[in-house]
């Protein structure tokens, strides 16, 4: 419980406001987002506490576990969307972060064969790398 809480402390604290993203379906009532929801609000504070509530368990509970799972996999996917663009970020923060994004942007359009993109991307995160000094980019 203690990584999915301190996600959703990150989560909380730097997620973009409003992600539109095209072709998506309208968000519905999940258990997941319910269970992001009570953890935000401080309602649940352990997998005891999480598990009595969804399934009247135990944090061993095979259905517990998997929801807890799928939760902690939506967390680490929306990690990627953080808003590094906010003010609490510095110029080299918000350099580092966006070349970092955008190289695993570039990998996954190279891997699903969507190469000028992907190129265009790659010149754009180099040129920024080499602007801000990333030795970690370049």
């Amino acid at each position: 419980m203690k990584k999915i809480l301190e996600l959703v402390d990150f989560i909380n604290r730097n997620k973009v406001k409003g992600i539109e993203v095209i072709g998506s379906l309208p968000p519905r009532k999940t258990k997941v987002q319910e269970f992001y929801e009570k953890l935000s609000k401080g309602d649940l504070t352990s997998d005891a506490d999480a598990a009595a509530y969804f399934y009247e368990s135990t944090p061993d509970d095979r259905n517990y576990k998997s929801l807890k799972r799928r939760l902690q996999q939506r967390l680490l996917n929306t990690s990627l969307f953080i808003d590094v663009q906010e003010a609490k970020f510095h110029t080299w923060s918000k350099a580092r972060s966006n070349c970092w994004k955008d190289l695993t942007i570039a990998k996954l359009l190279i891997v699903k064969g969507t190469r000028l993109n992907a190129d265009d991307l790659l010149k754009k995160t180099l040129q920024q790398a080499l602007k801000y000094e990333l030795p970690d980019i370049i």
